[in-house]
């Protein structure tokens, strides 16, 4: 099923393949298996359970998204076709949450990102909001315990982005045990706050423009949970101007 759904979005107008055939650029979507079993561990999104995971095909698997971007860069030089050391990594929803994730952790990695959809909740460049302290995913507070490496600070803020978020979306992943523990979500609504909008997103773009975060923020009104052409425009407008 996950790879027959790879299949079909990779010829479709999600964000990502559409960007790609106005880009004229090779696109990657990686397969990562979503357990019904162990539901609690959102591959999708790069949650806290997906990265502590120590042991199978799961281990650190944003190491294994760098490995597989090294291999098809291998695959495709085979065939000719150069393509830049760093990639462009776009996301919505569930894969916007992990894209948004993914610049903090491997951020040297990435010439620049687009994430939309992701709940209002951004990963933050702190340690603590508000007496909470912020583990990974809402923080830094347990970064180098869990990724073995240093936060780079100056790489990540020098990185373009472009986040954006429909103000009618009312898709709050907070609200549910597959994205958010109880006590990742008693941190949120205590830390950046209770509402989506406008509260926690207003939040997290302040929190980001704080630290002269290279960040590009759009809300875009009368929509929800979702894109259309006119953002698909924005985005490949901010890319160009940004490559």
């Amino acid at each position: 099923m996950h790879y027959t759904n790879a299949k079909s979005a990779i010829s479709g107008n999600a964000i990502g393949p559409w960007l790609s055939t106005q880009l004229k650029a090779p696109i990657l979507i990686p397969v990562f298996p979503r357990s019904e079993q162990d539901w609690q561990t959102y591959t999708h999104a790069l949650d806290r359970d997906t990265l502590l995971i120590d042991t199978g095909k799961l281990k650190r698997i944003d190491l294994q998204l760098l490995a597989m971007i090294k291999e098809a860069k291998k695959l495709l030089l085979m065939h000719s076709v150069r393509v830049n050391e760093k990639v462009i990594m776009t996301g919505f929803s569930a894969s916007g949450t992990f894209a948004n994730r993914f610049s903090l952790l491997h951020s040297d990695s990435i010439k620049l990102v687009v994430a939309g959809g992701f709940n209002g909740i951004l990963m933050l460049p702190i340690s603590s909001l508000k007496e909470q302290k912020l583990n990974y995913p809402l923080g830094l507070n347990d970064f180098e315990a869990i990724t073995g490496g240093s936060f780079a600070h100056s790489t990540w803020k020098a990185l373009p982005q472009f986040l954006f978020m429909g103000a009618n979306d009312t898709n709050d992943a907070a609200k549910y045990d597959d994205a958010y523990s109880e006590s990742e979500r008693q941190v949120i609504f205590s830390a950046m706050g209770s509402n989506m909008q406008p509260e926690r997103w207003q939040l997290c773009q302040e929190m980001y423009l704080k630290f002269n975060t290279n960040v590009v923020f759009k809300t875009y009104q009368g929509i929800g949970h979702g894109t259309n052409l006119q953002i698909h425009h924005d985005i490949l407008a901010f890319i160009n101007n940004n490559i």
